[in-house]
């Protein structure tokens, strides 16, 4: 059995799903070597933070802020694998 309307393909008979493929692995390859360049020329974006204080650290500052810092993940994961309100999951 099959749907006539349903084949997946073109009045060319080309494979939609092929043609659908191709177009996402050419939008997914490497941009051309003037786009690149375009990129590298423009200007480094500021740290990130507030102005007048110090930017927020891109690495960790000892194994203090490290274990800290995995502990809030490991809640964060938590309360949203729990699913509902987070303020009454406790």
């Amino acid at each position: 059995l099959s749907a006539p309307f349903a084949t997946g393909e073109d009045g060319e008979g080309t494979v939609l799903q092929d043609r659908a493929n191709a177009e996402m692995m050419a939008a997914m390859s490497r941009p051309p070597p003037e786009t690149i360049m375009e990129f590298a020329a423009q200007e480094p974006l500021p740290p990130v933070g507030r102005k007048g204080h110090a930017p927020l650290p891109t690495q960790p500052l000892d194994s203090r802020d490290s274990y800290e810092f995995a502990k809030l993940v490991e809640e964060h994961a938590r309360m949203r694998n729990a699913g509902g309100n987070p303020l009454m999951n406790y």
